[in-house]
């Protein structure tokens, strides 16, 4: 996944803007030069909106950033507190991650409780409002 992705992609629960977290990057090349800056509202390397910058990144400094792949981590909502998994490079956006994707969450088990402030995923979803999920 490309940090730029996160431009477009909202919690598909409640459309809060999604926090990465990265557990492995890989460096892939970029056959094309990009035009700084890449990003249309945060430079989501650096965790700022572009409007906070003191200076602009340059095309260079946006092309290597474009050449990072994300191939795990998680995308935390802000609003609801739902993670959602990276793996293999796809964030993947579903209701019940943490069930369909549990050996990914068992592997990043330190990680999780980190981000969560709880000893287990179950914790953390007892915590959570459940109005804002859709029984759907």
């Amino acid at each position: 996944m490309k940090r730029r992705l996160l431009d477009l992609l909202a919690c598909p629960v409640c459309r809060s803007q999604l926090e990465l977290t990265v557990f492995e990057e890989s460096r892939q090349p970029v056959g094309i030069a990009v035009r700084a800056p890449a990003c249309r509202e945060r430079c989501n390397l650096k965790g700022v909106r572009l409007v906070d910058l003191q200076a602009a990144p340059g095309d260079a400094e946006c092309t290597a950033c474009y050449a990072r792949e994300i191939e795990e981590g998680i995308l935390a909502c802000g609003g609801c507190g739902a993670l959602y998994p990276i793996v293999a490079a796809i964030p993947r956006l579903v209701r019940g991650a943490e069930r369909e994707y549990a050996s990914f969450f068992d592997r990043h088990r330190d990680a999780v409780r980190k981000l969560v402030g709880c000893e287990s995923l179950s914790e953390a979803a007892v915590a959570r409002d459940a109005s804002v999920f859709d029984p759907r």
